[in-house]
Parts: structure tokens; sequence; C-alpha cells
């Protein structure tokens, strides 16, 4: 403490022990501080930092004269009073100052600043006379704002004037304005990467200190909390363990004064691995074949293209599918193997024709549960095809299996859809394929046996090549239908017949390597058929050559001549291989006898026949003239007869043909509403 000297009792002039050291710096054509107040007995020191300076007093105090000063000088005040000294060489431009020498106590100020500024003037460690008023003005740096006094004053106001008191502290306090900036030098924008880490780098700027740096991590369904980063101004995170996926990750700096960055972001996509191996003969296209990376998210098609005499299988390991190409959108980490196996359609490739049916035990064949099936096949298992059943032609397709199965439904219009299975005979050689139709809401199952036109060549021609002819048995009032096969050296069979009741019928199919001819004819418009597995047998006379079971359906035809009320028969077939006669004999009988009966007639009537040489068929009962021709290139015959039946004489035009293994013949003649049998055989 220092006291007045008048208090003390010391004499003015006199200098006290407790005196006290100043400091003016000349700064540029300053004095600093200019005006500056003392206590008696203060010295004073007068320091150049810089320039060519005088201190001289303007009054009775000389302080340094008139020489300039060359580092420093001193002045010891020990009376009171005001004293003004000027720069001599700088006056003209206001390089003055003023020392103000006070009696009283004195005591050090000390001014704090916190953040970046400055307090003018500088009365930081300087003594200042208690009770007296002092003015100093905080000035922000560039980027910060003054906030407020606090200390030993508070207020507001930069520019504060006070009054000083014993061990004063005044605290500037700055506020930084300006927000930090970060920002991401790596990865690159819009990356596309390879692998599950990634190491988010940056740098963060500020007018002050960078306290933090904080990250988050976003995706289209998630965000997490920011998290901290390793350093401020050059910062870094390692992210481990990203599933394949697009990102987003959000990076903000903080810096002492609290003020937060604009964000920043930066999109990446973290892509998925895949990989497609293959097993067999084949190859994968469109460039996936090997590990590749693809971006999570991507409808994927990849395809598997098989080798010739291979075909694709399937794939296995993250999808197990038959589906080629495979189209699946890639979520993560994807491992497929496509299955390339030996090609097993490529023997079966071509037409197939067969009949379905319903077995006995399930109600048996009818016109509208049984019909004809025939597709066709290609190389890569893919088959179309047709279903004819009940006057209509109901078409399919679809694709085997690699076990030689397949499913399809059978659209019906107008009604329910019809199931279907088949199965191909891949191992046995067979080329046969077998299946099931069905109709649900109907209650029956047919049965489905087709067979494969085999491939036959110029020098393996189809073993039952040649001309066949053939019968239907009678039935009550029912004559014998009749009819001609033709099979040529592709086993191409073509059928021409005409049923008992007048109506023709035809079909062009192919007979099997094994013998087995489809016999099957929609007749009456649709409303009816015939249908019969057939068998077409090479072995020697006097073996049968075509024998099979015929189920002929009539509808109920009102305005028909023939059987208005239908019918349903199940009658045998009979055939026999043909070869015209040339010079011999058509059939090996001399005498034989004709029999007439049925359509109308009141009995059975027989006419004795003699067959020449010449194959000329001679009438032996004359009261019944008799004409018979035979049409030696197909075995077919015709006629007339003119009988007396319930005493009117009646003239009967038949027809039919000869089974020359069996050495007879059948026919039909047409009576008033209904037909009746014709039979030739040999005299007993």
């Amino acid at each position: 403490m220092r006291w007045f000297s008048a208090l003390l009792g010391v004499a003015v002039g006199a200098t006290p022990a407790w005196a006290a050291t100043h400091t003016v710096h000349f700064r540029n054509f300053d004095f600093v501080p200019s005006d500056l107040p003392i206590a008696v007995g203060d010295t004073v020191i007068f320091s150049n930092d810089g320039g060519s300076h005088t201190v001289t007093g303007t009054g009775a105090e000389p302080f340094c004269g008139n020489g300039l000063i060359a580092s420093s000088c001193s002045v010891t005040f020990n009376n009171m009073g005001t004293f003004n000294y000027v720069c001599l060489p700088h006056e003209d431009i206001g390089m003055r100052g003023v020392i103000r020498v006070l009696s009283g106590e004195t005591s050090p100020l000390t001014v704090v600043i916190h953040g970046m500024g400055r307090v003018t003037p500088d009365l930081n460690g300087q003594a200042l006379l208690v009770g007296n008023s002092y003015t100093v003005t905080a000035i922000p740096a560039s980027g910060f704002f003054f906030d407020k006094w606090t200390g030993g004053v508070a207020s507001d106001t930069a520019r504060l004037t006070f009054t000083m008191q014993s061990n004063l502290v005044l605290e500037a306090n700055f506020v930084d304005a300006l927000q930090p900036t970060v920002a991401i030098t790596s990865p690159p924008a819009n990356a596309r990467l390879s692998t599950n880490t990634v190491t988010l780098r940056g740098t963060a700027r500020d007018n002050g200190d960078v306290v933090t740096v904080e990250y988050r991590i976003e995706t289209a369904t998630s965000t997490n909390a920011y998290q901290m980063a390793t350093g401020t101004t050059n910062w870094s995170a390692v992210l481990s363990d990203l599933a394949p996926g697009a990102y987003r990750f959000r990076v903000r700096a903080e810096d002492t004064g609290g003020n937060r960055s604009a964000e920043v972001t930066r999109s990446v996509q973290i892509l998925a691995p895949l990989t497609v191996t293959v097993t067999g003969d084949g190859m994968i296209g469109g460039g996936f074949a090997g590990t590749t990376y693809r971006q999570a998210g991507l409808r994927l098609r990849i395809p598997a293209v098989p080798k010739p005499g291979s075909l694709f299988s399937n794939w296995t390991g993250s999808i197990v599918s038959t589906t080629n190409p495979l189209v699946f959108v890639i979520r993560t980490n994807t491992v497929l193997q496509a299955n390339f196996v030996l090609n097993p359609f490529l023997s079966l490739k071509g037409s197939f024709e067969g009949l379905f049916r319903v077995p006995e035990a399930q109600g048996g064949v009818r016109h509208d549960n049984s019909g004809f099936v025939a597709f066709t096949l290609t190389d890569r298992g893919k088959y179309s095809g047709r279903l004819q059943l009940a006057g209509k032609r109901l078409p399919f397709s679809g694709q085997f299996s690699l076990d030689g199965t397949a499913a399809n439904t059978v659209k019906r219009p107008g009604t329910n859809e019809l199931s279907m299975t088949l199965m191909l005979d891949l191992n046995n050689g067979s080329e046969h394929a077998m299946g099931l139709v069905s109709n649900s809401l109907a209650g029956w199952s047919a049965e489905l046996d087709a067979d494969h036109a085999h491939v036959y060549t110029v020098t393996d021609a189809s073993p039952y090549q040649g001309k066949y002819t053939l019968l239907l048995e009678a039935a009550t009032d029912l004559g014998n239908s009749y009819g001609t096969a033709t099979v040529n050296a592709k086993g191409k069979l073509m059928f021409r017949g005409s049923l008992a009741d007048g109506t023709p019928a035809t079909q062009n199919t192919t007979v099997s390597k094994f013998g087995d001819w489809p016999l099957y004819v929609s007749l009456y418009g649709g409303r009816g058929s015939i249908i019969s597995g057939v068998t077409v047998s090479t072995n020697p006379a006097p073996a049968t050559s075509l024998a099979g079971e015929v189920y002929w359906t009539k509808p109920p035809l009102p305005t028909a001549k023939y059987y208005p009320a239908g019918f349903i028969h199940e009658l045998d077939l009979e055939g026999s291989i043909y070869q015209p006669p040339g010079t011999n004999k058509v059939l090996q009988m001399d005498a034989g006898m004709i029999r007439f009966d049925g359509g109308g007639l009141s009995g059975t009537f027989t006419n004795e026949v003699r067959l020449g040489p010449n194959n000329k068929m001679t009438n032996l009962t004359t009261n019944q003239p008799l004409l018979v021709t035979v049409a030696l290139p197909t075995g077919l015959f015709n006629g007339t007869v003119t009988v007396t039946n319930q005493g009117v004489r009646q003239k009967l035009t038949f027809k039919g043909a000869l089974l020359q293994r069996q050495d007879m013949g059948a026919g039909f003649f047409l009576g008033p509403n209904q037909s009746g049998a014709v039979l030739l055989e040999p005299e007993p």
C-alpha cells in the first residue's frame, strides 16, 4: 500500500521506498500509454521499440532531453503535477504524451483475456492509483466478438470506465464468432468399394481451436448416433463390418467457442461380392464368371450357358433354383454354382403321340374322359402340344425337368382346367412318355401313354412298313366296320375306314418303334369318337397283325337316319398285313360262304361262292343273285345281293375288307335304320 506523503510525514520531493516503475513504449509514432498517471516517487522507463525518437519535456521537467533515445531512458518523478512531453522529430504528427504525478495509494491492475482479442490501453500489470478512474476498451480479434467484462467489474460494454481498486482484476471475454469448417478427403465421393472396412479421413479448420470432430453412419433404414473421430485438424475414423449397400457418412466439427460447423456428407457404395462357378460342361454369361463386385439392391440376371451336348441343371449355393437365367436382387455376399449335366433330351427330340384313357376300375373309357395327346419335344426339354378331348383341341406347353418330369394345367375355355403330369423314360431306351390327365371337378383321372416318333433312316426303315386291312367285330344290330392302314418307311401311318353306321373315319399318325398305334378319330362334329390302343405286330402268319379294343361312342342325334338314340360299344379290332396278290389268289379259300344278318332282315341269308384263280368270286346260290368285286390293291370288297325278306325281294349293297392271314372277310350293309353284318369265310 502506498499512502499520501503528508500522512506518512515524508517530505515532498523525497523518493519513497515503495516507489513503482512504469513503462512507456515508443510504437510507431505513439507513446503507449500516452497518458500515464503515477504516484510521487515512481519511475517511468521510456522504451524505444524502434525508430528515431526523443522524450523532451515541454515544461519544467526536462524528461530525457533533446537527444535521440537509442534504447531507453528513465525518469523519476518526485513532485506532483502534470508533465507534458513530445518527440521533437514527430511532434507535428501528434507524437505527444503526459505524465500525471499524483499523491496517493497505487495497486497493480490485472487484465485477463479470454478468447482472442486485446484491451487498449494495455494497463495489465500497471500500478494504478486507487480511487482514480480509468477507461479501457476491449477489441476482439478477427472472427471473434466481445461478450462481456467479468472479474472485479461486470459490464456488457466493450468500452469500460472503472474506478481503480486494490488488486483489481478485469476479465475481457471474447467469443469465437466463426464456425469451424470440416472436409472429407477420403474415400472419394460416390466411391464403389469392394471392402467392408472404410477409413474416413478429412480436415477441420477454425480461427481458434477445433476441439472435436464427430461422424455418424446413415443408411436407407437406419442412422446411428454421432461418434468421435480421431484427431481434429487432421482427423480419421475406421468403419468396419459394413454390410453391402449404400452409405452416407455425415461429419461435423466443433471449436472452443462451442461453434459447430456445417455438416458435410460423403456417399459411397459398399459392393457385394458375387462368386459364380460351374460344374459340368457350360459357362456363365454376362460377365458374371468368377468373383465380381455388385451394387447391393440391384436386380441381376445371370445366364448359365450349356455347351453342346449339355444342359443347365440348377443353381446351388446361396440360392437354390432351376430357373435360367437366374434373376435376383443381390443383398449381401453371394456364392452361386451353375450345374450342367449331359443332355438327356437329345435322343428324344421330336414328336410324341399317344392316348389318355380312364382305367376300367375307375369307370372306363368315355368320350368325355379319354382322348388323344400329341406334343413336340425340343433338345432343351421344352415341349408344346395338344390334347384332343370331347371334340376340342386343348393346347399346352412347358418344360421338362432334367429328371424327365413335367406338370401342366390345360385350359378349357368355358369350363374348368385339366391338370396333366408327364414323365419321359430317359434311361431305358423305350422312347416312351407316360403321365396322368385329371379333371378334379368331374372326378376322373386318365392314364396317359405316348411314344416318340422314332427316327428311321434309309438303311433302317420301320419294321411295320406295309399295307394292312382291319375289321371291327359286329355287335347286336350293328355290322362290321372296316378299314385300311398304310405304314411308310418312316413309321407314318395313314388310316382310312368306314364305320358300320356309314360314317367315314380317317387318321394320320405314327407307329412307335415297339408297334403302338394310338387310334383316335373324332366323329359326329366332335360329339363322338373311336379310340383304341392298337398293337401292330411283325409276327409271322398265322399271327394277327393288328389287334386292339375299340371304344366307339355315338351321341344321340335325333335327325340321324341310323341309330338316332346313339350308343357306346366296346369292340375288338383285328387286322392283317395285306399283300396285293398279283397273279396269286387274294385269299386261300376256294369254296366259301357269304352270310348276311341283321340290318332289318328277318333272318340270316347265306350265299355259297367260289373264289377262282383269277380272284373272281362266283355265286353258287342262284336264287339270291350276288355280285362281289375285290379291289386287289387295297384288299377291300363291295357288292350287291338280292334276297327275299319276309316275302319281299330286297337288294342289299354291302362293303368290307379281306383279312389275308385269317382267310376271311367281313363288312356291313345298311338297312332301313341300322346296319347288318356281312361275313365271308371258307366253307366248312
